[in-house]
């Protein structure tokens, strides 16, 4: 399949030009929130919103260490993230009138449960497992996490049903069923970066796609590449939603579940794009943006 990329609105500009200015915004509807992702200002890495047209940029932390990992809550009044090697919690106004506090040491951050009441996440190591800890950002208290399975883990994401852990080991996908205490898994197709589709039919993921030429003397050429894939909830049926022959990962689905945003290299720096389910059309927004996160 061809893949096509086209520029949405002003996207594209350098991160350098558009910071510390606010677009002017095309009507957002209540069903679809901004898209946030991280992008450096003055050598810090920086939790930004964007709408999906490339409009409304805002920077949202503004602290003097690194920002990553940033995921919305189901009612996107809040924003967990990582900084300083810390799960932290924000209100979705950003710094620096939000009130903000620290939840948990954490290396890759985590993902909200649908109800809003705990945080599934990784420790701070790959090696200090998955876990679960109870909040409540109203009131900013914290509970005391849970231990959901030790080992290499990391990037968790809920699924929109709360019984199931998508998350990733090194190079494996892994489901866990939190009802049943069982675990699926398949490797070697991986990136660290599994996602849920809003309705729970598909999760989204960093693949291996490796591509063979032929040349005019018969020699053939294989090449392999991260491309964002799908699989079903069972992690069978794998298929390839991209073909940019690039690295690209970090998959999140948009609201309606028929779009995805990423992070690729294709250009030559890691940017952010999107690209409708089943179409060839990938739309590049602003260069330099890593890490988006769209559907709590």
């Amino acid at each position: 399949m061809k893949t096509t990329i086209k520029t949405l609105l002003g996207a594209g500009l350098s991160l350098l030009v558009t910071f510390g200015s606010t677009q002017s915004a095309a009507a957002q509807t209540a069903q679809e929130p901004p898209i946030l992702f991280v992008a450096p200002v003055k050598n810090v890495q920086q939790i930004f919103s964007m709408n999906a047209d490339g409009t409304s940029l805002k920077q949202l932390t503004k602290g003097k260490a690194n920002a990553y990992y940033p995921a919305r809550s189901p009612d996107d009044r809040y924003i967990a993230f990582v900084r300083s090697g810390m799960l932290t919690v924000m209100e979705a106004i950003g710094e620096p009138r939000a009130r903000i506090f620290a939840v948990a040491p954490s290396g890759s951050g985590g993902d909200w449960s649908p109800d809003g009441l705990n945080i599934v996440f990784s420790g701070k190591s790959v090696l200090d497992g998955l876990w679960r800890v109870p909040v409540n950002p109203d009131t900013r208290e914290v509970g005391t996490p849970v231990l959901l399975r030790a080992g290499e883990c990391y990037r968790p994401s809920c699924s929109p049903d709360g019984t199931k852990i998508a998350f990733a080991c090194g190079p494996v996908v892994f489901v866990l069923d939190l009802v049943t205490g069982e675990e699926i898994s398949f490797g070697c197709w991986s990136s660290n970066c599994p996602v849920w589709s809003p309705k729970g039919d598909k999760i989204a993921f960093a693949g291996v796609v490796c591509y063979t030429t032929t040349a005019e003397d018969g020699t053939t050429t294989t090449e392999c590449y991260y491309e964002i894939c799908t699989v079903d909830p069972d992690l069978t049926n794998v298929t390839p939603v991209t073909s940019l022959k690039s690295f690209s990962r970090f998959p999140t689905w948009s609201p309606d579940g028929t779009r995805l945003v990423f992070q690729s290299n294709v250009s030559g720096i890691d940017s952010l794009y999107m690209t409708e389910i089943g179409s060839d059309i990938v739309s590049l927004f602003y260069a330099g943006a890593i890490l988006p996160n769209w559907t709590p």
